[in-house]
């Protein structure tokens, strides 16, 4: 009997060890596929470790920050699970290259089947590493939340627009803060911030961009333009999303939550300063290919 609750205290102590275990499986895997990749079309420079970072770190701080007021609707094992979920949600990237209206090369991310094989390898590491080696740490419910919190992530773009369908008023709290971290750039962290992520975004999407022999110069420059005008619509969607995403949430999450996302007019500012030296007349393609990145 006294080993039983031994056991039973180790596991509960040792929840963040199993966390930075699954934590250093996640990220040995985007870096190996989308950072160090011997096919450099495979290195990925946005859906890559600083992504899944930023993602874990915001999907703990709203969970820590609904705690905060009522901390009987999270407990510190829910964290673990939304940092797991957050570690892995993006550990498979599959993609096709296609061509839009343009001739444009564009990767086509398999959006749905990447974020279901992503949360099988989640379950794969509870089950594999952490049950089979240790015992049954996580239950089949801890799984489920987990695998929720993945799924959830799945995008649908809709007229500048980009929203999760699968997020609604009956998601979990771990799995609703993992859906607002991961489209959260533009309201939770600095404008800076998002701008170098929506840019490294459109390098991702866009292969081979600067030595395509398919569009001229000032179509390309076109193209990054309006791709500056999307992230306008991508940020005021986003901001007036808000309320629907944290709908299910009680009164006091809900306006704590929302007070973590200060930083819209922040990244408005941003893609707007950008997007008018784009259109001046005088600046120039190699100019506007040094904003974004390249």
């Amino acid at each position: 009997m006294i080993d039983n609750i031994g056991c039973r205290e180790t596991q509960m102590l040792d929840l963040n060890f199993f966390y930075t275990m699954g934590r250093q499986r996640a990220f040995d895997r985007i870096q190996i596929q989308f950072e160090n990749n011997q096919d450099p079309l495979n290195n990925l420079t946005y859906h890559n470790s600083l992504h899944t970072e930023t993602v874990i770190k915001n999907t703990e701080l709203i969970l820590r920050m609904i705690r905060s007021v009522n901390p009987e609707l999270v407990s510190e094992k829910d964290i673990t699970l939304g940092k797991l979920a957050a570690a892995f949600h993006d550990v498979v990237q599959e993609w096709e290259s296609g061509t839009d209206t343009s001739g444009a090369i564009k990767r086509m991310r398999k959006n749905g089947d990447n974020e279901e094989k992503s949360a099988d390898e989640s379950i794969v590491f509870i089950d594999n590493t952490v049950n089979t080696l240790f015992g049954p740490i996580f239950s089949e419910k801890d799984k489920n939340v987990v695998k929720e919190a993945i799924i959830v992530t799945i995008p649908r773009f809709n007229e500048g627009c980009v929203s999760q369908p699968n997020l609604t008023s009956k998601t979990s709290i771990v799995a609703r803060a993992v859906a607002l971290a991961d489209l959260g750039t533009a309201g939770l962290e600095s404008g800076e911030r998002f701008f170098r992520d929506a840019v490294a975004l459109f390098r991702e999407d866009n292969i081979n961009f600067l030595n395509s022999s398919n569009e001229t110069k000032e179509q390309k420059k076109a193209r990054m333009i309006e791709w500056l005008e999307f992230q306008q619509k991508f940020i005021e969607g986003r901001r007036t999303m808000l309320d629907q995403d944290l709908d299910g949430l009680d009164g006091n999450a809900i306006n704590v939550v929302k007070g973590l996302f200060c930083h819209f007019d922040d990244s408005a500012r941003m893609v707007r300063q950008n997007l008018i030296k784009a259109k001046e007349t005088d600046t120039t393609f190699e100019e506007l290919s040094k904003i974004f990145g390249y």
